[in-house]
């Protein structure tokens, strides 16, 4: 992530400034597009599991649909 404004669903869901967006519900994210697809398509309602790159390591974040 490049910036993640401080009122944005995507900090909400945890995401920080420097994540690198691994795989969205399992699925690979590994373009921009592909990542914008993968949310767009995402449920309406329930979890979301959303795995990223930081510090090193996978981190899987839990959060709540609608992540955009």
């Amino acid at each position: 992530m490049l910036d993640v404004p401080r009122a944005s669903r995507a900090a909400a869901a945890g995401l920080r400034k420097g994540d690198v967006v691994l795989r969205l519900d399992g699925k690979p994210a590994d373009t921009l597009r592909t990542l914008e697809r993968l949310s767009a398509e995402s449920p309406a309602f329930g979890t979301v599991n959303i795995t990223i790159w930081r510090a090193q390591r996978e981190i899987t974040l839990v959060t709540e649909a609608p992540v955009q």
